[in-house]
């Protein structure tokens, strides 16, 4: 789910959160990816289409079982490292800005995992919590802490927006970003 920039709009980095037991997570970590990306949102109601390209890193708790709560950054071509203190802030940040319902879902089963009768005793837990947290019942955050072993920050690195307005006969701009500072932009055919 898209969360915004990280650190300023200017930062070309994008934010989204996702449960590192989704395939999506080992699939943008798998060495094969090379760290590579490619991201499509489609605009309807405009008729726009911006597809973004560039590199990948994954924030997570280093050991979701460990009571340390140490973040690291994970990269596809590069070995684990720990996180800055600043992209340590934004994890927490992008955790603690979710609905309690949300930080939830993060400790629900296995998501596509085959339904068994141990997985719908915590699904039915899940539930009672997130009913109690709607009745306005404070959790306890042993509770949580399931869901934030399972929760992990991807940021794309943008490198490339290609930009499609398919009204009319269309029109299709391709910005590339050569260096950190720097775009340009070429028109093509749509």
């Amino acid at each position: 789910m898209f969360r915004g920039f990280a650190v300023s709009q200017s930062s070309g980095v994008l934010t989204m959160t996702t449960d590192r037991r989704m395939p999506k997570h080992a699939q943008l970590l798998s060495p094969s990816s090379g760290g590579a990306y490619e991201a499509c949102f489609y605009f309807h109601d405009q008729q726009k289409q911006f597809r973004f390209s560039g590199t990948v890193k994954v924030l997570a708790l280093a050991d979701a079982a460990a009571a340390a709560r140490t973040v690291v950054l994970a990269d596809p071509v590069k070995a684990d490292e720990p996180a800055s203190a600043e992209l340590e802030e934004l994890f927490f940040k992008a955790w603690n800005e979710l609905t309690t319902a949300m930080k939830l879902s993060f400790a629900k089963p296995p998501p596509g995992a085959k339904l068994s009768d141990e997985s719908v005793t915590v699904l039915d837990h899940v539930e009672q919590l997130t009913a109690a947290a709607a009745a306005g019942k404070d959790l306890d955050p042993v509770q949580l802490k399931a869901g934030l072993a399972n929760f992990a920050v991807v940021l794309l690195g943008v490198e490339e927006v290609d930009y499609v307005d398919v009204t009319g006969v269309g029109r299709r701009i391709r910005f590339l970003k050569p260096s950190e500072y720097e775009w340009t932009l070429e028109e093509v055919n749509p």
